[in-house]
């Protein structure tokens, strides 16, 4: 499936006819011929890059970003009451348009496929010029600073501290100035590390560290920030966040290098999912999100300016951020939860958590499409299917619903985690506390797989909840759609049953986040 994805993207580009693997081809000759290919085509803007950082640098106006519900979650956990809930009956609540189209036919048991960059190329260093349209922010008319190398002094391979776990890497035996203090620097530093024959083999070995961890292309800029921060500790930002950009480049990403009108440094990064509560800028039709180094300067009032690189030409790829199966050092975390009868137990690995607590934040249904340790969700899936046993649909769901509802602790991530913070299904068993939209993602993964029930995530002012589709024509707070009745069951309302809608909510239609549908 690797292999398809990049012959898509290279047929899709123009670059290969009609034809596939011919007789008595290897496969690995076919796809070093395809990469090779890619190689040619992403040459143009490589080899160009310093002239377009020397060149136009254009200002744009960021935005503040979105937000997944202004409204505020409950800071207590609600309570079914029967005297002051109202009895449940046949309550159609009107179908609302979804949010985004339903992968129906998608199990998030299935890891999505993770990208895979080619080994780099290092570009010519002829660096020819580009015609250029005209000039919005003007290039300082000064000659470039001197370079001051400083160089790292690590082995050819190196242990560093990531997240919290030893990682082994490559060593950075090339040089890169101390401080960048306009675009042509910029542009300098970027010619003089594109004629250092040791980088192209760092931004592999990067590439080749980042593949043996399972980390996908977020947690790939987050390591190579990471690399460059412990190898280039003495250097001035602007210095690195340039070598980060250099690398995440010629790793196949449009991530761009950035200035804001106070002078600091910034990357844009796109992004294949929308991101909430993070200022974002547009280019092209693509939303460019804005991220900081350590300093983390102010970026309210401030335009942004970044190079112009002609839109015909193959800047790179969006990242994409959700998460196939990490494969990192093990760390033992024993995890219990236990409800009426029924008793999870068991291990998740404890090096996963760091790098995910400050995982930008997606829509809902890119986390119910993650998967984040396989053989972890396996072993509660059995562990279940064991102890619910033959039961009707309504009453495992019921099962399964008691036991998310009133295994938990309850806390708001403001409360918990002093931010916003969605959790994936494996990250349920690793925090002592979780709020609603945490027990959805957690509940209808396990109602699809352990019950083999369609379900759906929904989405109120404030609150996340579920509904399950059920054949047994039962009473309660129900809709259609797709021609099927789906039956409220919220994992948040401690007590209630399937069918019982929290009463604030009863008038409300949900937005629709993900369908677990079999396929049509």
């Amino acid at each position: 499936m690797r292999k398809l994805l990049v012959t898509i993207s290279l047929a899709a580009a123009g670059l290969l006819p009609a034809w596939g693997q011919t007789n008595g081809q290897s496969f690995e000759d076919f796809r070093a011929e395809l990469l090779k290919r890619y190689d040619d085509f992403r040459s143009d803007v490589l080899s160009n890059y310093a002239s377009f950082l020397e060149g136009v640098w254009v200002e744009y106006e960021s935005f503040k970003g979105a937000e997944k519900s202004t409204e505020p979650k409950p800071k207590v956990q609600p309570l079914f009451d029967a005297s002051t809930t109202p009895k449940a009956q046949p309550v159609t609540i009107p179908q609302p348009e979804p949010v985004k189209p339903d992968a129906d036919a998608v199990k998030p048991a299935t890891p999505p496929q993770k990208k895979i960059a080619p080994d780099v190329k290092r570009p010519d260093d002829g660096f020819p010029s580009v015609g250029v349209p005209t000039v919005n922010v003007p290039v300082p008319d000064k000659a470039p600073v001197t370079p001051s190398p400083v160089k790292s002094q690590e082995p050819s391979q190196t242990m560093i501290e990531y997240r919290g776990m030893e990682v082994m890497v490559p060593q950075a035996s090339f040089s890169i100035r101390r401080s960048l203090s306009d675009e042509r620097d910029f542009a300098a530093q970027w010619r003089e590390l594109a004629s250092d024959k040791s980088i192209r083999d760092v931004v592999n070995g990067l590439h080749r560290s980042a593949d043996r961890l399972g980390l996908n292309d977020y947690l790939t800029y987050d390591l190579v920030s990471e690399w460059v921060e412990k190898m280039f500790a003495g250097v001035d930002e602007s210095s690195r966040l340039s070598l980060v950009h250099y690398i995440m480049a010629n790793l196949g990403f449009d991530v761009r290098i950035a200035r804001l009108t106070s002078g600091a440094p910034i990357l844009l990064i796109p992004f294949d999912q929308k991101i909430y509560g993070r200022r974002y800028m547009n280019l092209n039709d693509r939303r460019y999100y804005i991220f900081t180094g350590p300093s983390n300067p102010d970026l309210n009032g401030n335009r942004i300016a970044t190079c112009d690189i002609p839109s015909t030409l193959d800047a790179g790829r969006p990242l994409d951020l959700r998460l196939s199966p990490l494969t990192l050092p093990y760390k033992p975390h024993h995890y219990e939860v236990a409800h009426d009868g029924i008793t999870l137990s068991g291990e998740v690995n404890a090096n996963i958590f760091p790098l995910l607590h400050h995982y930008p934040q997606m829509p809902l249904a890119d986390y119910a499409l993650s998967t984040v340790d396989p053989e972890v969700r396996s072993d509660v899936v059995e562990q279940l299917r064991r102890q619910i046993g033959e039961k009707g649909d309504r009453e495992s769901a019921d099962k399964l619903l008691a036991l998310v509802q009133s295994g938990f602790e309850y806390a708001t991530d403001d409360e918990y985690h002093g931010f916003e913070k969605p959790y994936f299904f494996e990250e349920v068993l690793f925090y002592d506390k979780c709020d609603c939209e945490d027990r959805v993602v957690f509940y209808t993964y396990l109602l699809w797989n352990v019950l083999g029930l369609e379900s759906q995530l929904l989405a109120y002012p404030g609150h996340e909840s579920a509904a399950v589709s059920l054949d047994d024509g039962v009473p309660g707070d129900s809709y259609k759609a797709g021609g099927r009745t789906f039956y409220i069951s919220d994992p948040t309302f401690i007590g209630a049953v399937t069918g019982m809608c929290m009463p604030n909510f009863r008038s409300i239609s949900p937005e629709i986040d993900y369908t677990y549908s079999r396929k049509k």
